[in-house]
């Protein structure tokens, strides 16, 4: 009966052991940096060109969605403080989320937490077309990486 229990017993001990501790380290390691990757990579010591490519790239999502009239997406790149004061309700009435027909970022200026952008729309109203407006916006860094900061 002893001999019975004997594979059995070199199965909890040893190397099998062993080498299962070590497939289960390296999954929570792997897991952690695979984490830590996807939080975003700016931070406020981050130099301008990483935050201006940061925030250009923000800036450019977030119109992208506004020229396609999807409110829902253009809601998301809104910063906590703002989603916290403004609704998706409330901005879907506030905002004009139609019309608009391009968008070009003319101008990024960058402080440690903090980005002006100037942007240069084209909108389309029923009396006239292509009318240039330009636009400049707050996006704010948190949680690496930027938000849009909705005006009051």
């Amino acid at each position: 009966m002893k001999q019975y229990f004997l594979p059995v017993r070199k199965l909890f001990t040893g190397d099998f052991v062993a080498g299962w501790r070590h497939l289960t380290v390296l999954a929570i390691v792997g897991g952690t940096l695979v984490a830590c990757a996807s939080m975003g990579g700016v931070a406020k010591d981050s130099s301008d060109d990483v935050k201006k490519a940061a925030v250009t790239k923000r800036v450019q999502e977030r119109w992208k969605a506004i020229i396609a009239s999807d409110a829902e997406k253009s809601y998301s790149y809104f910063s906590p403080g703002s989603k916290a004061s403004t609704s998706l309700d409330a901005y879907k009435k506030k905002a004009r989320l139609s019309g608009f027909q391009d968008a070009q970022v003319e101008t990024v200026v960058c402080e440690p937490e903090l980005c002006k952008v100037t942007v240069r729309t084209s909108l389309d109203h029923r009396m006239m077309k292509g009318i240039p407006l330009p636009v400049t916006e707050t996006w704010v860094l948190e949680k690496g990486e930027y938000w849009y900061v909705w005006p009051l």
